[in-house]
């Protein structure tokens, strides 16, 4: 059997970790992490969320893989727990065609979905969450890096 490498091992980590976590920290985390990613997602223009730092993803293309991860993995995963099933085995990411809807779209579709997670975290009862709830916070933190290129496009004045 192949051994795992470095950033597999890593991400095995920090998933073990969360898991460590009471139900009342995982509801903290997940409402400050939808506070931060709608902090994060404000005032972006379309051109902005247009921009692609070298080969990277564009704000657009994080957040359309955004909303499809937390909907079908993170939310659909709790509601499975809600229900006491087993969280399900989910298909691979398909944003969609999302990054081709205004950003100002893309950022209330989030905020929806993020009020739901919010929600959902807080009804349900002591148990162990899905890793997907965890995946919102390391876009963000890639979303901050685009914005932090020195070629992301300057703010328009009003």
């Amino acid at each position: 059997m192949a051994q795992p490498d470095e950033r597999t091992r890593a991400a095995l980590a920090y998933v073990r970790h969360q898991a460590t976590k009471s139900l009342a920290d995982l509801r903290v985390l997940v409402e400050r992490t939808a506070a931060d990613c709608r902090r994060c997602l404000e005032g972006i223009t379309e051109e902005q969320a247009r921009f692609k730092p070298g080969n990277e993803w564009s704000v657009k293309e994080v957040l359309g893989h955004l909303i499809e991860a937390t909907a079908l993995q993170a939310t659909q995963g709790i509601r499975d727990l809600a229900a006491g099933m087993a969280p399900r085995l989910l298909p691979a990411d398909d944003s969609r065609g999302r990054a081709t809807r205004s950003i100002d779209e893309l950022r209330k579709e989030m905020a929806r979905l993020l009020d739901e997670a919010v929600l959902l975290v807080s009804a349900l009862p002591q148990g162990e969450l899905p890793a997907g709830t965890y995946h919102v916070m390391d876009h963000v933190q890639q979303i901050e890096t685009i914005k932090a290129d020195p070629g992301y496009p300057a703010d328009q004045p009003s």
